[in-house]
C-alpha cells in the first residue's frame, strides 16, 4: 500500500482489455455467479466501464461514462439489454455462501434472482423446489 504522500502513489489505475475480459474482471472481483455474467452484455468498443474507490478502500462498479452527458449510464444487462444491474453485482462483497441443493439456499436476498433467471436467459433456469440447474 502506498500512502497519499508517498512519490509512488497513484490516484488512477487504467485497464485497456477487450470486453470480454472486463466482464471476467468484474465477474472475479464483484463475486458475480455465472448467471449473472451471462446476462452482462460485452461492452462496445472503446466503451468505458468505471470502479470508483469507496471509503473501505474497495471499489464499486459506477457504470458506463458516456462522454456526451458527463455521467454514468446503465451497464447493457438482460436478454433485452434493458435491464439495471442488481446491487449486488455493483458491490464487493465477501464470498457468498451457497450450496445448490441445500434447503433455503436461494433465500438470500443476493441470490433471489436465480430463482427467475429462466425469465432473463435462454433455456437455463433454476428449480426451487428441487435444488437444481434445469
Amino acid at each position: 500500500d502506498f500512502r497519499p504522500h508517498d512519490e509512488h502513489y497513484v490516484q488512477n489505475f487504467v485497464l485497456v482489455t477487450h470486453g470480454l475480459l472486463m466482464r471476467i474482471f468484474c465477474m472475479c472481483y464483484f463475486r458475480w455467479t455465472v448467471l449473472e455474467f451471462d446476462q452482462v452484455w460485452n461492452p462496445q468498443n472503446c466503451e468505458i466501464w468505471v470502479l470508483e474507490k469507496t471509503k473501505k478502500g474497495r471499489y464499486r462498479l459506477a457504470g458506463s461514462w458516456q462522454e456526451e452527458s458527463k455521467s454514468f449510464g446503465p451497464i447493457k444487462f438482460g436478454a433485452d439489454k434493458t435491464k439495471l444491474l442488481y446491487p449486488h453485482m455493483k458491490e464487493s462483497t465477501p464470498a457468498r455462501d451457497m450450496v445448490p441443493g441445500k434447503p433455503g439456499w436461494l433465500d438470500d436476498p443476493a441470490l433471489r434472482h436465480l430463482v427467475v433467471a429462466a425469465q432473463f436467459g435462454k433455456g437455463i433456469g433454476v428449480n426451487k423446489e428441487l435444488g437444481s440447474l434445469g
